[in-house]
C-alpha cells in the first residue's frame, strides 16, 4: 500500500520477492525508487495516483526496478483504499506481477512477424507498412520526396549450384549488411524475398540522391565476398522508382521499381535503371 504523498506503508512477501527488498527496507520510501528513470521525467507515478483517485484504479504496464537495479516488466493495477470514517481518502493498494517472460515472448513473436530470419532486414510486409507511411507523408507535403529501390542479384543461381545453399544463405546474410552500409539511418533496406532487396530512401532533396544511392550499391555488392574457403562474386541489378502524388499504394510503386530493375537486367546486369513511364507504355 501506498499513503497520498506516495510513500510505501505497508510491503508484503510477494513484493519482497519480486522488488527484492525487505519490508523494513522501503517502509515510509517514496514508491518513486520502483520506477525507471524514463517513469520518473514524464510523472508517471503522480499520473497513476491521479487517474485512481478520479476513476477509482488505473492499470498499468512498464519496465518497474528491483533492488539489484535490473528491470522487470511488471502488469497490474493501482486501486484507491476505502475512505476513513471521516471520509478521508487512505492512499492506494498496488498490485504488480512480473509479466517479463510473457512480454519477451511476445516481443520474440512480433519481431519474426516483421524481420526475416535470415538477415534480419525488414520482411516484404514490414516493408509495405514503411512505404505506405512515406506516401502519406508526401500527400501532406508534396516537397517530402522519396524513391524505391528494387535490387535483384544477378545469376543468384549459379551461387546455389556452385557453392550450395549454406554458402547462398551466408551471401544474402552478408548482401544485407553492405546494403544497410549504403543508405542512411532513416532509410529502410528490406529483403523482399528470395534473391530480391528493396531500400526506401526517405527524405530526398533531389532524385539525383537516388540514383547516387543506387549507384554506390551497384558498387559495393559487386565487390566478391569470402565465404568460407570461397570468393563469391556476383553484381545486382537495381530498378529506382521516384515518389509522386499518383502512388496511392505501396505495391503501385514496387510495381515500377520492379519494372526498371527488369529494364537494368534487359541492359546487361550490373546497373541501375530509373523508373520512367514513358517507357513502360
Amino acid at each position: 500500500a501506498v499513503s497520498l504523498d506516495g510513500a510505501i506503508s505497508s510491503w508484503n512477501a510477494g513484493a519482497e520477492q519480486i522488488f527484492g527488498y525487505s519490508s523494513t527496507e522501503v517502509m515510509g520510501q517514496h514508491v518513486s525508487q520502483l520506477f525507471s528513470a524514463d517513469d520518473l521525467a514524464s510523472g508517471e507515478p503522480e499520473t497513476e495516483m491521479q487517474e485512481a483517485t478520479v476513476m477509482g484504479s488505473a492499470r498499468f504496464e512498464r519496465w518497474m526496478l528491483r533492488k539489484n537495479g535490473s528491470r522487470f516488466r511488471a502488469s497490474g493495477r493501482i486501486s484507491q483504499l476505502k475512505c476513513d470514517a471521516s471520509g478521508k481518502s487512505r492512499g492506494f493498494v498496488r498490485v504488480v506481477h512480473d509479466v517479463t517472460d510473457n512480454y519477451a515472448l511476445v516481443e520474440e513473436l512480433q519481431r519474426r512477424a516483421q524481420y526475416d530470419e535470415l538477415t534480419q532486414l525488414p520482411n516484404r510486409r514490414t516493408f509495405y507498412d514503411h512505404v505506405r507511411r512515406a506516401i502519406s507523408s508526401m500527400n501532406r507535403r508534396p516537397s517530402q520526396t522519396f524513391a524505391v529501390l528494387f535490387i535483384d542479384v544477378d545469376h543468384f543461381k549459379g551461387i546455389n549450384d556452385n557453392y550450395g545453399h549454406l554458402v547462398a544463405d551466408q551471401f544474402l546474410a552478408t548482401a544485407a549488411r553492405r546494403l544497410e552500409s549504403c543508405i542512411r539511418g532513416e532509410d529502410i533496406v528490406a529483403r523482399f524475398g528470395g534473391d530480391e532487396f528493396s531500400v526506401l530512401l526517405n527524405g530526398l532533396s533531389s532524385v539525383a540522391d537516388a540514383d547516387d544511392t543506387a549507384r554506390r550499391i551497384c558498387e559495393t555488392m559487386g565487390k566478391s565476398v569470402r565465404i568460407d574457403k570461397y570468393d563469391v562474386k556476383t553484381t545486382v541489378s537495381v530498378g529506382i522508382a521516384i515518389g509522386n502524388r499518383d502512388y496511392k499504394r505501396p505495391e503501385d510503386i514496387l510495381s515500377d521499381a520492379d519494372h526498371a530493375m527488369y529494364a537494368a537486367k534487359a541492359l546487361g546486369r550490373a546497373q541501375a535503371v530509373r523508373f520512367s513511364r514513358k517507357d513502360s507504355l
